[in-house]
């Protein structure tokens, strides 16, 4: 009997021995830093009866997530439906952000019905967090502006730049003599990068001798209106004209004249009038001044000339008597 039991003492002893480990049942929490503050333990504010009202058109969602196994993924999901004008419009957009423990997002959020969240947080033993939130926009910010008008030929004025809203543009009007031209950029889109649309269209100018304005009514899609005067321009394309016209090509072709060849000329000029052989006939300035003796010896010569031809004559005449 005493061996028996000491053979099972020694079987159990020699047993693997296991280590139950506490299995991870809680599911992910969430710790809300904004738009709201809201602890791991609170979750999404409760708008069962009454949707969050945001100031604009953007939500920025920054939050920690908590768990004891990891983060698998996440996932935020955005709903809107509203009807305008008659006309029913929806979008829906799904936000991956994968394995993360935390969420650093802005929402776009559509401005004519409500947008709904659902933000879903799987860890790694499978536990799912599922919190959900409902949010209303109250808008009352008008659209702004930064644009311009420049003339543009043949009576039209050019007007450019871009016009920005906390939610949408829904439609930019343009009035100038009499006319409106309507710019309505991307109605229905509700992505994040619409808040702001670009403006290059062409209107009618403004009489010539008066100080013309374009007139621009900016609406966004929450009805906010504003009304902007875009002063049109002074002809700019003279100026640039006349600083281009050839004002620098005189000064560039007259630049070379003045350094041209004639002075080189007159330098090759000089050589030959020092190199005149005037300088050897300097004996006959000499001889302008006084007779030499080559002179005088020439003067008797031609005294004694005269004085034979006379005696010829003299022969001549008296029949050689004389």
């Amino acid at each position: 009997m005493h061996r028996a039991l000491a053979a099972l003492l020694v079987v159990a002893l020699l047993a693997p021995t296991t280590v139950a480990q506490a299995e991870d049942t809680a599911e992910p929490r969430i710790e809300w830093s904004s738009p709201w503050e809201r602890g791991q333990y609170e979750g999404l504010p409760d708008t069962s009866d009454e949707p969050w009202t945001a100031s604009d058109g953007t939500l920025d969602l920054r939050a920690t997530i908590h768990d004891e196994s990891g983060i698998d993924r996440v996932t935020i999901e955005r709903r809107y439906e509203a009807t305008v004008d008659g006309r029913k419009e929806s979008d829906r957009r799904t936000l991956r952000l994968g394995a993360t423990e935390t969420i650093d997002e802005t929402i776009h959020l559509g401005t004519h019905g409500t947008t709904g969240l659902t933000i879903t947080v799987r860890d790694d033993a499978g536990n799912v967090h599922v919190g959900r939130i409902t949010v209303d926009v109250d808008d009352t910010a008008a659209p702004t502006a930064d644009l311009s008008a420049t003339p543009a030929g043949d009576g039209m004025v050019r007007v450019r730049g871009s016009v920005s809203d906390d939610t949408q543009v829904d439609a930019v009007r343009l009035h100038a003599m009499g006319a409106t031209k309507v710019v309505s950029p991307r109605q229905g889109s509700l992505d994040i990068t619409d808040n702001s649309v670009s403006i290059d269209t062409r209107v009618q100018a403004p009489p010539k001798g008066t100080d013309g304005a374009v007139t621009v009514d900016l609406e966004d899609r929450a009805g906010n209106t504003r009304t902007i005067m875009v002063p049109v321009a002074a002809s700019t394309t003279p100026t640039p004209t006349a600083t281009t016209t050839p004002t620098p090509n005189p000064t560039a072709t007259a630049s070379p004249t003045p350094t041209a060849t004639p002075p080189s000329n007159l330098e090759t000029i000089t050589p030959t009038a020092t190199a005149t052989p005037t300088a050897a006939a300097t004996p006959q300035q000499d001889r302008g001044g006084g007779l030499s003796v080559f002179g005088v010896l020439k003067l008797l010569a031609g005294v004694a000339l005269l004085g034979v031809g006379a005696v010829v004559v003299a022969n001549v005449v008296t029949g050689g008597r004389y």
